[in-house]
């Protein structure tokens, strides 16, 4: 593990940024910078499902560390609801390569979840207006027609 001195570790509901490539049997099982176009991928941090979930691994890191773990793939795919590939033997392990790119707090999600709301409501009122703007120009029209 390469740690980075930091105190901020992932916590439930906070939000990570992470560079990850899961190998088993030879083969790749997951691999983040081809499934998000070399980017990291982001989720929602939750408990951990069971005892060696990786999450209590990603759990100890800080942004900026990197991890090589093995997890026994039995382990993994017992408590998954993912079907345990042939290629993958009983007994063996699943390599994870991590690197915490980032953490946003729980309240920081909240919050962007809010504003982005508040916008949408903003946006939608705004439209809402220029709507009933010419709902009323339409119908001054129509009395200026039928008055003359």
């Amino acid at each position: 593990m390469v740690d980075k001195p930091g105190g901020l570790k992932p916590k439930e509901g906070d939000q990570i940024k992470i560079n990850m490539i899961s190998i088993a049997g030879n083969r790749y099982l997951y691999n983040s910078f081809q499934q998000n176009k070399g980017k990291p991928v982001e989720f929602g941090v939750a408990k951990p499902a069971f005892k060696g979930d990786i999450i209590e691994v990603i759990n100890l890191m800080n942004p900026g560390d990197s991890v090589v773990c093995l997890i026994d793939a039995d382990l993994v795919y017992k408590n998954t609801k993912q079907k345990k590939p042939d290629f993958i033997k009983k007994g063996e392990k699943v390599q994870y390569m991590i690197k915490l790119v980032s953490i946003k707090t729980k309240d920081i999600v909240q919050k962007e979840q809010q504003e982005k709301i508040n916008k949408q409501i903003k946006e939608q009122l705004a439209k809402q207006q220029k709507e009933d703007q010419k709902q009323t120009a339409l119908q001054e029209g129509l009395r200026a027609l039928l008055s003359n």
